[in-house]
């Protein structure tokens, strides 16, 4: 018999823990690929061992993306868009089967992200006082928008292909209800955020956004309104991650320096979607 390889992971909350095994077992009956969890000798998913929750999985054959491979990166972003798609219309039907944490992106970010930022009183203001200009905006958008379970973690390590082909999705441990198009932003924004300190690639990333939205859309058609709040989402994202970073000045100041790009590029990006 061949070696086999497997992923052991430390895993948090144990309610989350049993919706994440459920939803990877039910997954792969909707045609989606995704790593699947292992039984112990006892026919659990998990252990219990020092107060901490451990499951395994198995190995995924393939590497994620390399994000600075642009010209890969640009074959990819359709296929990638595609997927994301399927998985979302498989995750649609399951909402009355696994049940997960509901999130309001509006509430997190004004209720949460905007008064942290604010009190931490060391990110910049323009970044306040622009989200406090949007927030009629995004009080009317966000609310239209068609909610589901994410996989809330789509950035590209969490995609593995072998070669040009899908093998399947990693980490479903923070997925939850939220706006759909999230998905797709998070994973266009988890891009540009390993480009972004680069001025030649950083110009590339406008390349994978057209190419992405139409394989998703091209597989799970998006409304006008999705198309319309996907810049509002990104912006969204990044004030969400300021806030995970306000204690990591470096990471903060990266981020909020993306907010302020993704901003003065609006008409580029909604060309493009």
């Amino acid at each position: 018999m061949g070696k086999q390889n497997y992923v052991l992971k430390k895993k948090g909350d144990i309610g989350q823990i049993i919706a994440e095994i459920k939803l990877l077992t039910i997954l792969p009956k909707h045609n989606i690929k995704v790593q699947q969890p292992l039984k112990t000798l006892e026919g659990e998913y998990f252990i219990l061992y020092e107060d901490t929750y451990y499951c395994m999985y198995e190995y995924l054959i393939g590497n994620a993306p390399e994000v600075k491979d642009i010209a890969r990166l640009k074959v990819l972003a359709s296929d990638i868009g595609k997927e994301i798609a399927k998985l979302h219309q498989a995750l649609s039907k399951l909402h009355t089967e696994v049940q997960f944490i509901e999130r309001n992106l509006y509430m997190d970010i004004y209720k949460w992200a905007i008064p942290t930022i604010e009190e931490s009183q060391i990110a910049n203001s323009k970044v306040i006082q622009l989200m406090k200009q949007l927030k009629p905006d995004m009080e009317e958008i966000f609310p239209s928008l068609p909610r589901q379970i994410i996989h809330r973690d789509t950035h590209l390590s969490n995609l593995v292909f072998e070669k040009n082909s899908f093998t399947g999705f990693l980490d479903f441990e923070i997925a939850e209800v939220n706006v759909k198009i999230f998905d797709i932003c998070y994973c266009l924004t988890s891009i540009l955020s390993e480009l972004f300190t680069n001025e030649k690639l950083k110009s590339q990333w406008f390349s994978l956004i057209k190419p992405m939205i139409e394989g998703y859309n091209n597989q799970n058609p998006l409304t006008q309104e999705e198309r319309n709040a996907l810049w509002h989402v990104m912006l969204g994202i990044q004030v969400i991650f300021m806030t995970y970073f306000i204690s990591s000045p470096e990471l903060l100041k990266m981020n909020q320096d993306m907010f302020l790009w993704i901003y003065e590029n609006k008409k580029i990006i909604e060309e493009c979607v």
